[in-house]
């Protein structure tokens, strides 16, 4: 800087009080910008990352069903024909009303009902029998051609109650 007093006399500067005054004066109306956490989300990425974690989850489901559909069919027919029956049974059974299979002394029981019911848990324990006599996967002949029989009777005795109880 070249002279300063060349331009400025002293009149022109301001004066401790005034200088003070001016400074404060400029201190606060500077604002202060506090910084504050703010989370901003890129909705490009953001939708690139949802989109991706959502192909990944139907990827590993459709994965997860085409394996175990691969595992069950290995299984012989005859496994196949028995855990139809086994479903086939389990869904009649809960068409049938409770009243059927309760020992309650209010419902009266005619004999051909009780029959029915008699039969029916003859059936039942010559299944659980048979079935407690082999593994699951047991694939003898004899075998599963006897439990297909049993699994046969206890349709018929179904089909014979839900058609009484049509009467």
């Amino acid at each position: 800087m070249e002279k300063q007093n060349e331009f400025y006399e002293e009149r022109d500067n301001p004066s401790t009080e005034l200088s003070k005054k001016m400074w404060n004066n400029i201190e606060n109306n500077i604002e202060f910008h506090k910084k504050e956490f703010s989370f901003t989300v890129e909705r490009k990425s953001f939708f690139l990352g949802f989109s991706a974690a959502a192909v990944f989850v139907i990827i590993v489901f459709n994965l997860y069903a085409f394996l175990s559909n691969i595992a069950f069919s290995n299984e012989s027919e005859i496994i196949k024909i028995n855990r139809t029956y086994s479903k086939t049974i389990n869904g009649m059974e809960r068409i049938l009303p409770a009243a059927l299979f309760s020992e309650s002394k209010s419902v009266n029981i005619d004999e051909e009902l009780s029959s029915k019911l008699e039969n029916l848990n003859y059936v039942n324990q010559a299944i659980t029998d048979l079935q407690a006599d082999f593994s699951y996967n047991d694939v003898s002949m004899i075998k599963q051609e006897r439990l297909r029989a049993l699994y046969k009777m206890k349709l018929e005795v179904l089909e014979s109650l839900i058609l009484m109880e049509e009467k």
